[in-house]
């Protein structure tokens, strides 16, 4: 711009020296026309605004979210085009795999009337589990003469989260052969130092904490405790979402079965009532979004659609981590952490 208004000084003075008045006139009357359409332009970008419903931001796979755009213009005058464009999420994990099923308008061009209104709607299919970036709603605008273009985020983003899927699993044993636990097994490999079944004689090789030294000196002879034999149900899942662990060519099937996996088994740990827990070397969706940020300020749309694409690598050096416990909200804890598990380079 700064160059036009260089040239456009030149070109009347030129004008002026060589006493060329049409020409003078010309610029003169560009200049006019000029200030009047950059004062319509910034007119229109401060007065349009903007709302986003969304029908849902969670959701299981297979679901519908229903997301309705409304706009109006608060001026005092017309604004006779705007380019208004939803940015979706199109990261490693994004529309382009078909994680999202996209159906209806997210970019359309729009004429307000002062004190006008308008809206448009769009669906989103889930089609597999993720921490997905709905936005930011974005709208460009400008003179009708093409000379200047002014932007604006009109909504922040929001992120929809779509947990994976859960399937019943029969017949599959969780019962691990640790000492301590509450369920009785039928085989004695391992014994609970803390319930005693009972006494017997003592036999040779025994160890003298097992001795019961009341009941041998009731009887006179030595007698050694016997425990119950008992296993502790419930499990700690331990997913390996490191990028290496998975070849490219298998992607992204074979992550996402590890995610259904686990996923599977910690619904069945919870319709058991036992307790369950989540250690990963993936990465948070959420703690990317935290590192990455979001900025709000971007000059062009290029530029915004550059930074919602999320970085390929990760320097994450913490494991993901839900203790192990069985408290009521750990399946839903486990379940959302899932779904916003992505595949680390860092650890």
């Amino acid at each position: 711009m700064t160059r036009w208004i260089i040239a456009g000084i030149l070109l009347l003075v030129v004008a002026m020296a060589l006493q060329l008045h049409f020409i003078a006139w010309a610029v003169v009357l560009m200049v006019v026309i000029w200030r009047v359409t950059r004062h319509f332009s910034r007119a229109w970008v401060e007065g349009i605004s903007a709302t986003r419903e969304c029908s849902a931001l969670q959701g299981e796979v297979g679901d519908r979210i229903q997301v309705r755009i409304a706009f109006g213009n608060r001026g005092r005058w017309p604004v006779l085009w705007a380019l208004v464009e939803e940015l979706l999420f199109r990261g490693k994990a994004g529309l382009e795999k078909n994680s999202l099923a996209c159906s209806g308008q997210t970019a359309e061009v729009i004429q307000l009337a002062s004190q006008g209104q308008a809206s448009w709607e769009y669906q989103l299919r889930c089609r597999r589990r993720g921490y997905y970036q709905l936005g930011p709603l974005v709208m460009e605008t400008g003179d009708v003469f093409g000379m200047e273009r002014r932007y604006r985020v009109l909504c922040p983003p929001v992120w929809l989260l779509v947990r994976p899927e859960v399937v019943l699993l029969a017949g599959y044993d969780i019962q691990s052969r640790r000492p301590v636990g509450e369920i009785v097994m039928t085989h004695r490999l391992f014994e609970d130092p803390t319930r005693t079944a009972g006494v017997r004689q003592y036999q040779s090789g025994d160890p003298m904490n097992r001795v019961h030294w009341r009941a041998s000196a009731r009887t006179g002879q030595l007698h050694s405790r016997v425990f119950e034999s008992t296993s502790m149900a419930g499990a700690t899942i331990v997913v390996d979402f490191h990028a290496d662990s998975f070849e490219p060519q298998h992607e992204p099937v074979r992550s996402e079965l590890s995610i259904t996996a686990a996923a599977s088994i910690a619904n069945l740990l919870y319709e058991m009532n036992q307790q369950s827990g989540l250690m990963s070397n993936g990465r948070d969706a959420v703690d990317r979004i935290r590192d990455e940020g979001w900025q709000g300020d971007w000059r062009t749309r290029d530029a915004a659609r550059a930074g919602v694409v999320m970085r390929p690598e990760s320097d994450r050096l913490q494991p993901v981590l839900i203790p192990t416990s069985r408290s009521a909200g750990r399946l839903a804890e486990t379940l959302d952490q899932l779904a916003r598990l992505e595949l680390a380079s860092g650890l």
